[in-house]
Formats: C-alpha cells, structure tokens, sequence
C-alpha cells in the first residue's frame, strides 16, 4: 500500500448474475479497468499516489422496459484518488487522501447520476508472512443541485490480505464493497468474499504480476 515502485494494472472482471428478475440467471458482463499507480516519493517513509481507475465495457446488461437489454462496448465512469502513504517503524502502513467519481460513461444507461467527491483513509499492517489491511471511501454527491438529481452518500472500499509464499507465489484478496447509504432497504450492502493468487515472473528487467481472484458476493 506504499512502495515507489509505480504499476500498470489491467484488470479483467466476468461477472455472472443472479437474481428475481425473468432471466436474470443468463446475464453475464465483461468489464477491463485499466489502473496506472503512480507514486511520488516525498521521505523514505512517506509517498503521493495518483491512481485513476478506467474502466471499459466488452458487455454489460441493464433492465429496461423491455427486460435485459446488453450495452455493449463503451467507456465506464472514471474514478480517480489522490493520497499520501506513511509506513511507521512499526511496521503499519497509513494512506489519507481525496476520492473522486465522475459521469464519464459513453452509454447513458452506464453513465451514473453522481458525480462523487470525498475522503479515503486506509490502514494496513505488515507482518513476516505478508500483509493485511482496509479502505475505506466516502462520497457525497456534489451534483444533487442539478434539476432532477437526488442526493447520494456511499460509502465503499476494499479489504485486503496477501500471504506471501515462495517462488514469487502469493494468496491474496482485494474484494470491493459498497454501502449506498440512501438506497432502499435491502439494496444498500454489496460486500463480495473471495481471494485467489498471485505469480511474479521477469520478462528481461520487466517485472510482471499475474493474478485471478474469485469473488462471491454475499449480499
């Protein structure tokens, strides 16, 4: 959680739904988020990231009046944070920073209502086995005086754990939940459990990370 070391992560997700929904059991997405980190060092122990989150669609289905309609391809909404990490002689990593989400999407079925603004604090502990640690967000919708637009608070982030093996073999999980604080009852909590691993392998001087996880969302 801070390290110089920048990153230029390409994430695949393929998600499956269930649901009450007719045919809601078939619908599948498709979504790549391209993620560069690009930290800035300011001490030995203390460090500035920029990290924005790009995502683009390959498919994605929304519910209209016509049932399941798939979006197709197109550009997501772009969040982004801006944060500074201190790691302690004690090993206990902190990050406080600002968070940002914007109504970037090209579909407007995709495109989110809110353009969200507001802080991140995460804490993370080093241990000789490997890491663990949480992130919290928290956004108010700074457009809820546009005609229209109702207010939103959400709340989200992501907890995280990596066991280090050896051989550049790793466990770990990174699961994103939220908490629409406004939503209706029963719509409020997506929290996913999951894990997987990962593999550091060298391409000449270029250090590359494969990783898969497996989330199940249990609300």
């Amino acid at each position: 959680p801070n390290t110089v070391l920048g990153t230029m992560n390409f994430n695949f997700d393929y998600i499956n739904y269930r649901g009450d929904l007719p045919d809601a059991g078939i619908q599948n997405s498709v979504v790549m988020s391209f993620q560069p980190i690009l930290p800035i060092p300011l001490s030995e122990s203390m460090n500035l990231f920029v990290r924005p989150l790009i995502p683009i669609y390959f498919t994605q289905p929304t519910y209209g009046v016509n049932g399941f309609e798939n979006q197709g391809f197109g550009l997501g909404n772009i969040g982004a944070d801006i944060a500074v990490g201190k790691t302690f002689p004690s090993k206990t990593i902190g990050v406080i920073g600002v968070f940002g989400s914007f109504r970037t999407a090209s579909n407007d079925a995709l495109r989110s209502p809110y353009t969200l603004l507001g802080p991140e604090i995460a804490v993370a502990q080093i241990f000789k086995w490997g890491v663990a640690g949480l992130l919290v967000t928290q956004g108010w919708s700074i457009n809820s005086l546009e005609p229209g637009v109702e207010s939103a608070s959400i709340t989200s982030g992501q907890y995280f754990y990596t066991v280090n093996l050896t051989k550049g073999w790793q466990i770990t999980g990174s699961p994103a939940y939220s908490y629409n604080n406004k939503a209706a009852k029963g719509n409020k909590l997506t929290l996913p459990i999951g894990g997987g691993v990962n593999k550091v392998m060298v391409f000449g001087k270029m250090p590359v990370k494969f990783n898969l996880q497996y989330w199940y969302y249990v609300a």
